[in-house]
């Protein structure tokens, strides 16, 4: 039975639109693989609330990807390392351009692939680009300038998986943020995102 680690932020945690509380086994798009791959793989939900990719959000502790991801290949050993991360980087405080957010993807791949798990391979990657945001509500002056960033985050994430030669999946062409809160997903689009990941997933580990 491979082993598929989730590797994400708020969105992969399943954190609901304005009250942050979180889908339940049965709405986010982690949990619905873990059923739907019950038989065949076993799947790691490794969701972290504000996790970035680049730069550690102050106040908010240590919560780059390559400090934890390490850790997490240790103990877990995956077969499959899925990644969805940026748009915390995408937040104006950071100042972060798209290429940037992509370089760090890179370097987040490539420790992924100098890694070896327990049968003395490399674990695969599934590079997912989180769908665009939007600068409304509460998140507005937190994301200023994000929109434009986050709709063209796709293009460099797709290059560096060309050069890394890794799996990439677009979010957006199933996923849409909600348009009122701005940066998480309506439940139906935790759906969407499981029903299109099953078969990548299960052709990828063929």
């Amino acid at each position: 039975m491979a082993k598929v680690l989730c590797f994400g932020d708020s969105n992969t945690w399943g954190a609901t639109p304005n009250t942050q509380s979180r889908y339940d086994d049965n709405e986010r798009w982690t949990a619905l693989l873990t059923t739907a791959l019950a038989d065949i793989h076993e799947v790691i939900e490794s969701g972290q609330p504000n996790r970035t990719i680049v730069n550690n959000p102050p106040f908010s502790g240590a919560k780059t990807g390559p400090q934890y991801l390490v850790p997490l290949l240790e103990l877990h050993s995956p077969n499959l390392v899925i990644i969805m991360l940026g748009t915390n980087d995408l937040k104006n405080k950071f100042s972060l351009t798209p290429e940037q957010i992509s370089q760090a993807a890179y370097t987040l791949i490539k420790q992924i692939q100098n890694f070896k798990n327990t049968t003395n391979t490399s674990p695969k990657v599934l590079l997912l680009c989180p769908p665009p945001i939007y600068e409304v509500g509460c998140y507005s002056n937190i994301y200023k300038n994000g929109h434009e960033k986050s709709k063209v985050l796709s293009k460099y994430y797709l290059e560096i998986c060309k050069q890394l030669n890794c799996h990439f999946f677009d979010v957006a062409t199933v996923v849409t943020a909600c348009k009122e809160e701005g940066i998480h997903w309506p439940v139906k689009q935790h759906q969407n995102l499981a029903e299109a990941l099953i078969p990548i997933i299960k052709k990828i580990l063929l």
